[in-house]
């Protein structure tokens, strides 16, 4: 059976934000036994005050959010849909879900083939994001709370963007200054462990004939590594 991010089989608990797995007593054997206590180090005669205690501590009150990409290429006016999920032991009804867009500290596109970005990559680094939010513009898309309806930042109030199943960011008619990485949060009252936010990079392309030419989907597509230097040029010389 598997619930928020936690697996238990018999008496075993998984915790995926832990890697690792719990055994729990059995239905039969005493909270108290000296077995139990021998094996857990508590004081005998604890009785349901210790069982409580136990399952708050690994309830697995933890928070996992999840994208289905990491990349996603789309065009100009285009809709595009950032998907992300999350498990979380609280709530839904408690639950805020917030994007966040941060432009990119150096273009993945224009900036990919520079000495300082290809320093960056041999680094172990990601230029593109890889920088303090003081460098570069942060805004707030969209937040969700609860199952009311989505409310839109101060500087997206006149756009077609919408969440969408329990996180998911859907930007239609895509503009160029949409051109950057999305964060997806998650905040859960009583998680206090767990990984709460993922985040997506979003390349919009204004000229991509020639993408059209080498994929199939290009609005759909998540590109294996940026274009040629020729067909960088090439798109260059289209702006």
């Amino acid at each position: 059976m598997a619930t928020n991010g936690c697996f238990r089989e018999n008496n075993l608990v998984y915790k995926a934000g832990q890697r690792s797995w719990l055994k729990l007593p059995s239905v039969r054997e005493r909270w108290d036994s000296p077995g139990f206590v021998a094996l857990y180090g508590f004081t005998r005669g604890a009785g349901e005050v210790l069982r409580c205690r136990f399952w708050m501590r690994w309830s697995c009150l933890s928070l996992l959010v999840t994208v289905q990409d990491l990349e996603r290429y789309t065009t100009l006016f285009a809709t595009v849909v950032l998907k992300c999920d999350y498990s979380t032991s609280a709530q839904l009804q408690d639950v805020v879900v917030t994007w966040r867009f941060k432009s990119f500290c150096k273009d993945p596109i224009f900036d990919y083939y520079s000495a300082s970005y290809q320093a960056g990559l041999a680094l172990g680094q990601d230029p593109s994001d890889d920088c303090n939010d003081s460098q570069r513009r942060v805004r707030i898309v969209i937040q969700k709370s609860g199952q009311k309806e989505p409310v839109l930042g101060i500087d997206y109030q006149q756009r077609k963007i919408t969440i969408q199943n329990r996180a998911d960011l859907v930007i239609s008619e895509v503009m160029w200054w949409d051109h950057g990485v999305y964060y997806c949060t998650v905040e859960a009252p009583g998680d206090t462990s767990g990984d709460a936010d993922k985040e997506v990079k979003l390349i919009v392309l204004r000229k991509c004939l020639w993408f059209v030419a080498w994929v199939a989907d290009v609005s759909s597509c998540s590109l294996p590594s940026p274009p040629p230097p020729r067909c960088l040029q090439q798109w260059r010389g289209t702006q």
